[in-house]
């Protein structure tokens, strides 16, 4: 507990001089015929401070005079003995505005919780000065600690409990620390108070919560800090921003705004997190990334125009969160793939392709007759992660496409949909273009064993060229481990094949050699 100072006379009245300051002297003096004596005597007591003079002063608190009474009320704020708590309560309903503010103040010297019943009656008073005195007294802490007032909130008594609890909530945000740190600490009364100071008043609330979340020094409140923030809603998404942003911050004490931001959820979380998606912040970016996984399709828009990034975390993390949302995203994307920069309907292609739709795979087809190459690569690359045959006609015609970027991504895609292209990919492999021919081999070779005949024969009547293609392409069939399953005929052709192609090897060297 905490005493307030008083403004004590500068020098005692003349007329007392000789009594020696004796306290039964000057008690005696309280009953004085002249009132100035009275009134001196009372001033007096209260400068020596000792508390038997109480009851004599607490009887003066009837006397006739105005000055006496006020001087009385004053002694025994400045003795600050509680036993005189209960008859200052009473001169509260006093009908003269200066002895209940007087009054007040007296409380306030005393300084304990005993005192705070009277103090809240007089944030009821008619008179806007005792109002604001008992408020002041209250909100500054001075009257008692907040960690006496947490204890309090456990006293036997029923009055200080009640008393406690409304203190702690007329002192608003002052408290939250200390209840924080008493609600960490397993306190269960401690944490619905913390839940009401923040509703009474909110601004105030929010700006401690923040102050201790950015306070390196209270990480054992943090969590709990995070919590409050999160039911607070977007107006703390501001200060929640800031301190994730804050590149100087403890990461930990980062990621918990973060946390507390997607806990708030809604239109302005995710806004925030598509803003600092874009952050050079590496830790940030990934923070927005695995937040914005966790919202809605709203989020989509800005993930689009995102997958420009080079941060391959950005790119195969929004990649994943518009698979997740599946069909709902296809309309942002296909509003993406109509756009007229590169940046924008490349990655939309791609996009597509990990969706997956119907709808998807018909804009995608669309545009593999795009003027620009790398639409149409995209559109190759994203038709073969679908792999619908549907697209099988499409992608045979882009095997002929001038640019061999196109080319090579559509024989993948070809070959990643499966035994469905084979026949498309066969005639593709014994036509008359050298680069065609390579692509087709290279879809054959990723589909499955069924591929190996067609391959062995376009081997026999095939250029030099293309017999180098068609023995990569049976190299990926030997990566992809199925050799050993082959049937024994068909090991016996890529047997022939590999002897054939090892002697071409030896011919090419010794013809390098020559040259």
């Amino acid at each position: 507990m905490s005493r307030l100072p008083g403004r004590r006379p500068s020098k005692y009245p003349d007329d007392l001089s000789s009594t020696g300051g004796s306290v039964p002297k000057l008690i005696s003096r309280l009953s004085a015929r002249d009132p100035r004596t009275r009134q001196a005597a009372a001033t007096t007591l209260g400068h020596i401070g000792d508390p038997a003079a109480v009851p004599s002063l607490a009887a003066a608190l009837n006397d006739e005079d105005y000055d006496v009474r006020l001087a009385a009320i004053q002694a025994m704020g400045w003795i600050g003995h509680v036993s005189g708590i209960p008859a200052l309560c009473k001169m509260l309903k006093d009908p003269d505005e200066d002895t209940r503010l007087v009054t007040v103040m007296a409380l306030g010297w005393i300084g304990d919780i005993r005192c705070v019943p009277g103090l809240l009656q007089a944030l009821n008073d008619p008179a806007r000065s005792v109002r604001g005195a008992a408020s002041g007294l209250l909100a500054q802490e001075q009257l008692v600690e907040v960690p006496d007032l947490i204890v309090a909130l456990h006293h036997p008594s029923r009055n200080i409990r009640q008393t406690a609890y409304a203190v702690l909530t007329h002192m608003g945000a002052k408290t939250i620390r200390g209840l924080l740190s008493a609600a960490c600490a397993g306190d269960e009364v401690a944490k619905p108070l913390l839940r009401q100071i923040m509703v009474s008043h909110r601004e105030a609330s929010l700006a401690v919560l923040l102050s201790i979340l950015a306070d390196e020094q209270a990480e054992h409140i943090w969590y709990e800090t995070s919590n409050l923030l999160a039911e607070a809603g977007e107006g703390a998404i501001p200060g929640l921003l800031e301190i994730i942003q804050d590149q100087r911050k403890d990461s930990q004490v980062r990621t918990i705004a973060a946390h507390s931001l997607l806990s708030i959820g809604g239109g302005a979380a995710i806004n925030a997190f598509q803003e600092t998606l874009r952050s050079d912040d590496s830790l940030l970016r990934s923070l927005s990334l695995h937040a914005l996984r966790r919202l809605d399709v709203q989020a989509l828009p800005s993930l689009l125009h995102d997958l420009r990034n080079v941060d391959p975390e950005v790119y195969s993390t929004a990649l994943s969160l518009i698979k997740q949302t599946g069909d709902a995203a296809v309309p942002y994307l296909l509003e993406n793939l109509a756009s007229e920069h590169r940046e924008v309907y490349v990655p939309a292609a791609l996009a597509l392709g990990v969706v997956g739709s119907k709808a998807a795979m018909l804009g995608l087809l669309s545009r593999l007759r795009d003027d620009d190459w790398m639409m149409r690569w995209a559109a190759a690359t994203a038709l073969g992660v679908i792999g619908s045959p549907e697209a099988i006609t499409g992608l045979l015609r882009a095997l002929l496409d001038s640019d061999s970027g196109v080319r090579m991504a559509a024989a993948e895609a070809l070959g990643m949909i499966g035994e469905a292209a084979i026949p498309g990919l066969i005639k593709a492999l014994r036509g008359t273009d050298t680069q065609v021919r390579w692509a087709a081999a290279v879809g054959l070779a990723q589909i499955n064993p069924d591929a190996v005949p067609a391959l062995a024969e376009a081997w026999r009547t095939a250029d030099r060229d293309t017999r180098w293609s068609i023995a990569r392409a049976l190299d990926k069939v030997q990566e992809m481990q199925i050799v050993q399953d082959l049937p024994p005929v068909l090991k016996a052709i890529l047997a022939e094949v590999y002897q054939d192609s090892a002697g071409e090897a030896t011919n090419s060297s010794n013809d390098m050699i020559v040259m």
